[in-house]
Formats: structure tokens, C-alpha cells, sequence
């Protein structure tokens, strides 16, 4: 194998996991040394440490039986076990972190606002702040104005390498701000050229070339000068409820009409992992009513292998971070949400 054209070995790499199944992984649930109420987030986020520690960032908003308050924890044995650093007063599900080339860390906020416990009908004002720390402390808040009455501040903040910050969440059209219904999501990007100060105008993606129009959560990459895709997600298609669509532009504003992908997941993430590009996502599998930590591989970040499953019964994305010599994927259950799982991953040989 280790004679053929790149691409051929990744091929063939892929029918292993399609005979074979997933590669096996070391995995185990994590603890708390500070106990942090029932994590009643569902959908914490993790990165690394300058230090070596492992970041977890997570909100408990008031609409899902939280106090408001987004709490960083941190590691320092690998992400074994976890204490809370800092809180944040922002009531908040989502708590996105993201590295910057300068060194900060970088992290998506909004306050939410419900009315009752409708959480299908909120508006979101959001923005980001940034910490010099390691999360310890945080700056003020740096607004992101995006004219929506519904905006789901859904994925991080990302610097591409030519140093424009772009930012994906998706939007909304409502019957009434607070009460709904909510009529249509679109996905949209806006592009930062002064490192966050101000943003472009919403840049939207087209409906699939199914027809979709149920596109939501998206996620993109700089594969290089001229080369950009974006993974995006669908609630639903013309044939019932689908996956991920994919997209292609030359210049990040541009993008194609995404076409099916041929799979069912959420929560898109691209990751840069010498020399791979992997998009990981929660797949769900209707065949046991399941949904599993999931991830596939590409050496171009147009050509993807097959899903390789991590776990299953889980409610987010993986998360991948360098730990040591190790690259750990870390996740929580479902519905016990506050078991943390920690996974190690081998991806697979290009050489």
C-alpha cells in the first residue's frame, strides 16, 4: 500500500473501515474534581492548552434549567478529569472556542432570550471576547451584527490562513421575534478584514442540488489561496430528513450549490491535521435510532473516505485535540449528559 498514489491508499484505507469497521480507540468516561451541576449543557466545546492542559467551554442557559453562566474548565492530566477556571455571565448554549494565530483564544457568546420555555423561538444577540490567559479571564464584549430576528449562533470564530476571521451561523425568518413560528433557516457566513472590529454583509449559500432548502448548521475551510469548502448541514430533504451537503468557492463568497454528501449528521467541524483534512460531525444512523461521534478523512478537502464511528450515544460533534503524542476526541453522552468521554483516535497513514 505504501507504494501507491496518495489518493489510491486513502481509497483503500476506506474499504478497510467499510469490511472491517472503525479502527479501535482507548476510550473512557472523564470526571470533575470540582463537581459542575448535571452539565445540563448540551453541547459543551473543548481545545487545547497552550500549557499542554485541555480547554472545555460550556453554557447553562436559563431555558434549559441553567443559571445563565458559561463555565470554562480545564484539564491538566489529558482531559482524565476537569475543574471549572472562570465563569461567564452569558446565558448561552452554545460556547465556541477557537486559537488565533497571535495566541488568544477567541470564543462565540450570545445572551438568549426566552419567553416560558418555548426554546424553539429565541432571539440571540451575539459577539465574541477574547482571553490572553488561557480562559482564565476575558475581554469585553465585541458585537457581531447580523440583521436577523432569529440567529443561532451555532460554530466558532475561524482565522483562515490569509488572516480574514469568517464566521458561519444561521439564520432564521419568524413569524414573531419571541413567539414564532419559525418559518425558514439559512445558513450564512460574514467575513472579518480587522481581526473582529467589523463584518462583511451575510453571505448565503444556495439550497441543495436536491432542491433542499432545510440547510442549517455549516462549517468551512481555506484548503488553499483559491480553494475553499464548506460542510453543511440539513434538516431535512425532499426524501426526509438528510445530511451533510458540501460547497466549493474560490474566493470565500462565492460558493457553489451544495450537493449531498449521502449521509445523516450535525454539528460539522474541520480540522487541519498534518497532512489530512477531517470533517468531524454526530451521524445518526436511523437503522438503531443512534447517534454516533463520527468523522471521515481527506488528503485534498474535497475527496472524503468513508464515516469512521468513534462511539455511540452521543449528542455533539467530536472534538480533536492534540494531547502529548496523542490525538484525543472528546464528547459527552445522551441522554446522560454529564458523562464526559474521551476517545483516542488513529487516523490513518498517508505514507
Amino acid at each position: 500500500m505504501r507504494h501507491m498514489p496518495g489518493y489510491q491508499r486513502l481509497v483503500a484505507i476506506t474499504v478497510l473501515i467499510l469490511l472491517y469497521g472503525p479502527m479501535p480507540g482507548s476510550g473512557q468516561d472523564t470526571t470533575f474534581t470540582d463537581r459542575i451541576p448535571d452539565l445540563s449543557s448540551p453541547w459543551p466545546t473543548w481545545i487545547e492548552g497552550k500549557d499542554g492542559s485541555v480547554l472545555m467551554a460550556y453554557g447553562q442557559s436559563t431555558g434549559l434549567g441553567g443559571d445563565g453562566r458559561i463555565r470554562i474548565a480545564e484539564s491538566t492530566d489529558g482531559g482524565r478529569t476537569w475543574a471549572v477556571i472562570t465563569y461567564l455571565k452569558y446565558n448561552t448554549d452554545y460556547a465556541y472556542m477557537s486559537r488565533l494565530r497571535d495566541g488568544r483564544l477567541i470564543m462565540v457568546v450570545y445572551n438568549t432570550h426566552f419567553e416560558g420555555q418555548d426554546t424553539d423561538n429565541i432571539y440571540r444577540d451575539v459577539g465574541w471576547v477574547a482571553s490572553t490567559d488561557e480562559g482564565r479571564t476575558w475581554s469585553e464584549l465585541n458585537r457581531i451584527t447580523i440583521d436577523s430576528p432569529l440567529l443561532n449562533a451555532y460554530g466558532p470564530i475561524i482565522e483562515m490562513p490569509d488572516g480574514r476571521w469568517a464566521y458561519s451561523p444561521y439564520t432564521g425568518e419568524v413569524g414573531h421575534p419571541l413567539k414564532g413560528p419559525v418559518l425558514q433557516i439559512d445558513p450564512i457566513l460574514v467575513w472579518s478584514e480587522d481581526q473582529g472590529k467589523t463584518w462583511s454583509k451575510p453571505i448565503e449559500f444556495s439550497a441543495g442540488a436536491d432542491g433542499n432548502r432545510g440547510l442549517s448548521e455549516v462549517t468551512i475551510a481555506q484548503l488553499g489561496p483559491t480553494e475553499y469548502v464548506a460542510a453543511i448541514r440539513s434538516d431535512e430533504s425532499p426524501g426526509g430528513w438528510d445530511g451533510f451537503y458540501l460547497s466549493r468557492s474560490t474566493d470565500g463568497s462565492n460558493w457553489s450549490v451544495p450537493k449531498s454528501l449521502a449521509d445523516i449528521g450535525r454539528m460539522p467541524l474541520i480540522y487541519r491535521i498534518e497532512p489530512l483534512w477531517v470533517l468531524t460531525y454526530r451521524q445518526y444512523v436511523p437503522a438503531d435510532n443512534t447517534q454516533y461521534s463520527a468523522y471521515r478523512v481527506s488528503e485534498d478537502g474535497i475527496t472524503w473516505s468513508a464515516p469512521q464511528r468513534i462511539e455511540r450515544g452521543v449528542n455533539n460533534a467530536p472534538f480533536l485535540v492534540r494531547v502529548g503524542n496523542e490525538l484525543v476526541a472528546f464528547n459527552h453522552g445522551f441522554p446522560d449528559r454529564a458523562r464526559i468521554t474521551r476517545y483516542v483516535v488513529e487516523l490513518p497513514a498517508t505514507k
